[in-house]
């Protein structure tokens, strides 16, 4: 999932939520990433936390025809739920 790059051929506005959780104590973190070309650069949302055992949504708009990704900067994230609609 973390590696897997997604593109809205929608024709609409996307709304995508994702839902990370980590369950252990450490450094860590992730993001999402969307853009116009491929790979997406640009970050429109991102959460780092050292505790374990948290849950966090990230929520954004991907425009027509644009890349997004979700990133995870630990290797310590699970998505618990991914949500998307237009």
């Amino acid at each position: 999932m973390f590696t897997t790059v997604y593109r809205n051929t929608t024709g609409k506005a996307l709304h995508v939520n994702i839902l990370f959780v980590k369950t252990y104590t450490g450094p860590g973190g992730a993001a999402v990433l969307v853009g116009a070309s491929n790979p997406p650069g640009t970050r429109v949302g991102a959460v780092s936390e050292y505790t374990a055992n948290w849950r966090t949504t990230l929520s954004y708009i991907v425009l027509p025809n644009y890349y997004y990704k979700a990133i995870d900067y630990a290797d310590d994230q699970a998505v618990s739920a991914w949500f998307e609609w237009h």
